[in-house]
């Protein structure tokens, strides 16, 4: 591991900021056989604008927005003109792409690049389920940060629309202060 530390900043900077500590990287710790960059924004644009002109294959993993637009919810990097052109340049430098889903290969579809579909997740013939009674108490979790993405409003509805005997815990960071919001009446 070569932690390139937290990189603060305007995000077009950070791009460069990354880029820049990536560059030092190869050159201190290499040479290097291939790049695996996880997410098209930072790691992605900063790696494959590096390690290609030094000839080092580059393994892009999209799972996230990088391919999206979705202005309601200030949420995917095809929504700002230098993302739009930033995620562009990667996916023409990077020597291979990979994505979790069939549909999220489908959007590459209009950048001519033909991804591997590698999904995430854990090999279920590896764990016993445990046993557990049918039927209610039902408890659920969701692990995941709170923000517009994940879009919580609609959960809370479906819960709210089930039975009493299903309860919903939530873990994860509380990026738009949501205990302050919905006690101000929603979210």
């Amino acid at each position: 591991i070569h932690d390139l530390g937290l990189i603060t900043g305007p995000p077009g900077f950070r791009r460069i900021r990354v880029a820049a500590r990536l560059a030092t990287a190869l050159r201190q710790h290499g040479p290097f056989d291939v790049a695996h960059a996880y997410w098209g924004m930072p790691a992605g644009v900063a790696a494959a604008a590096v390690a290609q002109p030094v000839r080092v294959p580059t393994v892009v993993t999209l799972s996230s927005g990088e391919l999206v637009s979705l202005n309601d919810i200030s949420y995917g990097l095809q929504r700002r003109w230098p993302d739009r052109q930033a995620i562009r340049r990667m996916l023409r430098r990077a020597s291979a792409i990979t994505v979790p889903t069939s549909y999220m290969a489908s959007q590459l579809a209009a950048h001519r690049r033909e991804p591997v579909i590698i999904p995430m997740g854990v090999d279920s013939t590896r764990f016993v389920p445990s046993t557990r009674a049918d039927g209610p108490p039902w408890r659920l979790i969701r692990v995941a940060s709170i923000n517009r993405v994940k879009d919580y409003p609609t959960l809370l509805r479906a819960i709210a629309a089930l039975p009493d005997s299903v309860t919903l815990d939530i873990v994860g960071e509380d990026t738009l202060a949501t205990v302050r919001l919905l006690a101000g009446g929603g979210m």
